[in-house]
């Protein structure tokens, strides 16, 4: 490569779960999981894997509805049913010891109050590992159902993100030092909230988005950001652009990392990746999938092991990311390819890490814990007589 990489810098990496698979005809696949969206085997099969291969974070993407596709895609795509996202990460976190678990919420289908004591129940029983993914009502889905959303009388009051984010960190900040106090001389719990706030601080926030809006919100708030980038040239820009409105706003461009979603396929050489691309656009038999069905909004990169790890290495120390959201095209077959056969390539290069830096998601991040304004909490116990 070109480019001198630094040697204390690495690659964060998480990978998105989607029951069977990313590519949209991947279902069809011989080795594709039959019924993977309700298969609990499967995705803790998933998850041990891209532990195995020392992944930062599992991100579990969610919708709300379905009004993004026609009847037309639903026929023609794996089955929409699956698991409530935290349920079944904090399902993950008990076969699991140091990845991070990242679930999406929407805003406008969660009250603040219970969205918070979910994910502060998944960071505590996890050890300090979960990560919110907030995500807004999508603007069709507000005009094909309008009286669906009508009944969610409190949207009116979160507008924006930024503002239900407002009420979340007021909930978590309330639980803190003070949360409970145990009086065991009178057998009583004096408590501020229905959970303490969590000895690791507030869950990992994640944020997602290339508008100037969703920028501006990310520089302020955002841990990690979730973006998706076809070319080099745009991502560095991007990139640029993000860290240059956190220094804006009082924080380290260090302080929020940037992962660009990438489609891996991968071969021993590169007409075996080629041929499995291929074979995946095969399934494609209707017209639908003839714009629909191919790596879809994300960057696909198709090779041998070593070509792939040159790509990612050129868009990391070109300034583009910090690290990837790997979005395998098919599971769990397409993950095994990945941390068998590039996590080793990334590691020789010194761009991976070999081991887990510690056992929280902020520590594997390399981010500092929020002591403020999320408190840790302080347990007081009187001492019986």
């Amino acid at each position: 490569m070109s480019v001198t990489r630094s040697e204390k810098k690495r690659l964060k990496l998480s990978v998105f779960l989607p029951g069977d698979s990313r590519h949209l005809a991947a279902w069809r696949h011989n080795e594709a999981s039959e019924y993977a969206e309700l298969n609990l085997t499967h995705y803790i099969r998933i998850a041990k894997t891209a532990e195995r291969g020392k992944f930062d974070a599992l991100f579990l993407a969610d919708t709300a509805d379905l009004s993004a596709s026609n009847n037309e895609a639903l026929d023609l795509t794996s089955p929409v049913d699956h698991f409530e996202t935290v349920t079944l990460l904090t399902t993950l976190s008990h076969a699991t010891e140091c990845i991070g678990l990242i679930a999406t919420a929407s805003i406008a289908h969660a009250d603040p109050y219970n969205l918070a004591s979910k994910f502060a129940s998944l960071d505590h029983i996890s050890g300090g590992r979960a990560g919110c993914n907030l995500i807004s009502i999508p603007d069709n889905a507000k005009s094909k159902y309008p009286s669906l959303y009508n009944q969610i009388e409190y949207r009116a009051h979160f507008e924006t993100a930024g503002q239900y984010l407002d009420v979340l960190a007021s909930i978590w900040d309330s639980w803190k030092h003070e949360a409970y106090v145990y009086d065991l001389q009178n057998c009583s719990a004096h408590r501020a909230g229905d959970i303490a706030a969590s000895y690791h601080g507030c869950p990992v926030m994640v944020q997602s988005g290339v508008s100037d809006a969703a920028v501006e919100l990310a520089a302020q708030t955002a841990d990690l950001v979730f973006t998706a980038q076809h070319a080099l040239e745009a991502a560095k820009a991007f990139h640029s652009k993000l860290k240059g409105k956190l220094i804006k706003y009082g924080r380290s461009p260090e302080q929020t990392k940037i992962l660009s979603a990438v489609l891996p396929v991968i071969g021993r050489t590169e007409r075996e990746a080629r041929d499995k691309y291929e074979m995946l656009r095969s399934q494609a038999d209707r017209p639908y999938y003839t714009g629909a069905a191919g790596a879809g909004f994300q960057q696909a990169m198709i090779g041998t092991p070593a070509s792939i790890a040159d790509q990612l290495e050129d868009w990391f120390v070109s300034g583009a990311v910090d690290g990837f959201n790997i979005m395998p095209p098919c599971l769990p077959g397409s993950l095994d390819d990945f941390v068998n056969l590039v996590i080793p390539e990334l590691q020789r290069r010194g761009l991976f890490r070999t081991e887990y830096e510690g056992v929280t998601l902020r520590e594997n991040l390399g981010l500092a814990h929020q002591e403020d304004p999320f408190n840790r909490r302080m347990f007081h116990f009187p001492a019986a007589s």
